[in-house]
Order: C-alpha cells, then structure tokens, then sequence
C-alpha cells in the first residue's frame, strides 16, 4: 500500500447528493478535494426523485451521474475506492484506501443512511418499481393523496434515553 503524496484539504467519504455538492462547492472555491466513492448510494434507488433543485423527475442513477460530472467539471477528484480505516495523525487525518492512503486537515463522512429492509417477499420488485418507499424528503411527495403503509417501531420514532 502506498502512500499517497498529493496534499489534499479536503477528503469526502460518500459519493450520494451530499457528497458530491460538497465536492463541488469545495472545487469551486478552488481546494483540492478528494471525493471517495465506492458506488453504493442509496441515491441509486430512487425510480423518479422531484425533491432535487433544477431537476424534476430524474432518476436518482441520473441525477447521480450529472452531480459526479458537475463535481468532476469544477476540478473536484473522484476516486472509485472504498475507504476503510480513518485515522487522526497530527494535524491531518489518515484515510486508508482500497489501494493507498490519502491524507487531509479535514474529512467530510457523506456517507448517508443505510436503510433496514424488513424481511418481505418481492421486496426488491416492489422498491424498484416505486411501490415501497424509503426517504420521507425524498418520497413523501410520491405518495401525495395515497394509501400508505408505515412499518417501524416506537423506538424508530423516539428511541429511550440512555441511563
């Protein structure tokens, strides 16, 4: 494993919405930032997603592809990797890569939500063809003025205070 010689300000874990707008406003204020993105947004999931500025009913793999390209355009860099280990070394952070390490004063974790699937046959069909939900930014508006089912518990919804 080698270690990365490029001086980075900013490394950001997670190639979803936020990362991206995060890599992109950071390329435009002219700092060198490392986006590491090992391809499982949950933002892939999405069949038609309106809740996004400037696009209306794109898929989230669309809107995806036009966040990374924007972010590439404005000198941001994207890496294919999967990161693994952090680690605060001084002044910098450590980030071990699939391949390398890479190194930064500051680290932004974009790395979203992963969602808790219960145990449903044909669940994947049903999400695919927006029938199941998940996000209610994203998808409440989808599901205006129709029947919806909410599966979850109390302590999804106000979990207890530790003691």
């Amino acid at each position: 494993m080698s270690r990365d010689t490029d001086a980075y300000d900013c490394i950001i874990i997670g190639g979803g919405p936020a990362g991206l707008t995060a890599a992109t406003y950071l390329a435009r204020f002219h700092r060198r930032a490392l986006l590491v993105d090992a391809g499982q947004s949950r933002a892939q999931l999405i069949p038609r997603a309106h809740n996004h500025p400037a696009f209306s009913a794109i898929s989230g793999v669309g809107l995806l592809e036009r966040l990374r390209m924007q972010a590439i355009e404005c000198g941001a860099l994207v890496s294919n990797e999967t990161a693994s280990d952090l680690e605060k070394c001084g002044a910098e952070f450590a980030l071990k890569l699939t391949e390398r390490i890479a190194v930064a004063p500051a680290v932004l974790i974009a790395t979203g939500l992963t969602d808790v699937r219960p145990k449903i046959a044909g669940l994947r069909e049903a999400e695919a063809k927006a029938i199941v939900r998940y996000c209610p930014v994203c998808d409440a508006f989808e599901a205006t003025d129709k029947r919806i089912a909410v599966i979850g518990t109390l302590a999804d919804v106000c979990p207890r205070p530790s003691s």
